[in-house]
C-alpha cells in the first residue's frame, strides 16, 4: 500500500495556482521554468497552451492532444473521448522519443523531426517542441495524416513560444 501523493491533473493545477499567487507581483511576468521550481508553463501560459491543443481537436479524427515532458509527465492534455491513462501515455511517448532519437544518432540521420505510428484504428504522432517537451496527438482514423503531420510541425513552434 502506497502512502505517497498520487499525481493528478487537479493537484498539478492547484500547485500552479499556489506558486503563481505566492511569486507573482504586479507588472511582473514569469514562467515556472524560470523560477526553477517546476518544469511547467505558468498559469497564463497554460491557458494559451490549452487553447492551442484544443485547435487540434477541431481537426477530423483527432481525439487527444497533449504536451508531454521527456520525463514522461503529461504537462497538459485535451481529449474528445474517454480520459487516457496519463501515466501510460507519458511513459510510452517518452520512451518512444528517446528510442528514436538514439536511433537517429546511431545511424547519423540527424535530429528527430517527427514520429508517426500508424495502427489499424488510428495513429499516434509525436513531435519535439523543445529540448524537454514534445506534442503527442492521437487519432481514431488514418485518413488525413499528411495534413495533420504538416500542421503539427508548424504548430510546434507556437507551443514552444508559449512554454
Amino acid at each position: 500500500m502506497s502512502h505517497g501523493i498520487k499525481k493528478t491533473r487537479f493537484s498539478k493545477e492547484i500547485i500552479n495556482v499556489i506558486v503563481f499567487i505566492t511569486m507573482w507581483t504586479p507588472g511582473r511576468s514569469f514562467s515556472l521554468r524560470d523560477c526553477g521550481i517546476f518544469n511547467q508553463p505558468a498559469f497564463g501560459e497554460l491557458i494559451m497552451l490549452k487553447k492551442i491543443l484544443f485547435e487540434f481537436l477541431t481537426m477530423e479524427g483527432v481525439t487527444t492532444a497533449a504536451l508531454v515532458g521527456r520525463d514522461g509527465f503529461v504537462i497538459e492534455i485535451v481529449e474528445k473521448t474517454r480520459p487516457s491513462d496519463l501515466d501510460a501515455l507519458g511513459a510510452l511517448c517518452s520512451g518512444s522519443i528517446r528510442f528514436f532519437e538514439q536511433n537517429g544518432a546511431a545511424t547519423m540521420m540527424g535530429s528527430l523531426q517527427q514520429i508517426l505510428l500508424e495502427y489499424r484504428d488510428g495513429a499516434l504522432i509525436l513531435t519535439p517542441v523543445s529540448g524537454e517537451e514534445f506534442l503527442a496527438i492521437i487519432t481514431n482514423t488514418t485518413a488525413g495524416l499528411g495534413h495533420l503531420t504538416y500542421t503539427l510541425a508548424r504548430t510546434s513552434s507556437r507551443v514552444a513560444a508559449v512554454i
